[in-house]
C-alpha cells in the first residue's frame, strides 16, 4: 500500500496551499520575518486543516475556541489556557469545534537560529516539542499573564 503524500510547508507555501487547497485554508499571515507573533482572532484557521508537515517552529497560546489537535500519534483536545508545542518534523492536522477563536501564536522559522546558534539545539531537543508532551494546560491566572 502506498503511503498517502503529507506536505512539508514553509511559512511561505503554507500560505499559498492554504489559498489554493480547500484542506488547508487559513487566513493569510505573512512569511515577512524567520520570527513573528499573530493573534488567532486575526488569523483564523478554517474548521479542519490535513495532516501536513511545516518547516517552521509552532508556539500556540489558546485563550477562546477549541478544538482537536494531532500531532504525530497523539491527540489533543484543545481548549482555552492550553499552550502547543509545535516542531517542524511532526505530522499535524487540526479540527475545530468553536465558531470563535483567540490567542497567539508564534512562528520561528528555522533560518532565526542562524542568527542565534545557541538556540537551535535548545530548541530541537525542547521536552515540550515532542509530540507526547506538545500540549501544557495552564490555569486562567497563567495564561492571563502571558495574554
Amino acid at each position: 500500500m502506498k503511503k498517502p503524500d503529507i506536505p512539508r510547508l514553509s511559512i511561505e507555501k503554507f500560505q499559498e496551499a492554504g489559498m489554493n487547497i480547500p484542506l488547508l485554508q487559513v487566513e493569510h499571515y505573512h512569511a515577512e520575518a524567520s520570527f513573528s507573533i499573530k493573534n488567532r482572532s486575526c488569523h483564523l484557521a478554517n474548521d479542519y486543516i490535513a495532516p501536513n508537515r511545516r518547516k517552521f517552529y509552532k508556539l500556540m497560546h489558546v485563550t477562546a475556541g477549541s478544538g482537536i489537535l494531532t500531532i504525530g500519534l497523539n491527540r489533543y483536545h484543545i481548549r482555552p489556557y492550553m499552550i502547543a508545542f509545535i516542531h517542524p518534523d511532526e505530522i499535524i492536522s487540526w479540527q475545530s469545534d468553536a465558531a470563535a477563536e483567540d490567542g497567539h501564536f508564534c512562528l520561528i522559522h528555522p533560518v532565526y537560529f542562524e542568527e542565534v546558534t545557541h538556540m537551535a539545539g535548545l530548541f530541537k531537543n525542547y521536552p515540550y516539542f515532542q509530540a507526547e508532551k506538545a500540549v501544557v494546560e495552564l490555569d486562567e491566572q497563567q495564561s492571563l499573564k502571558i495574554a
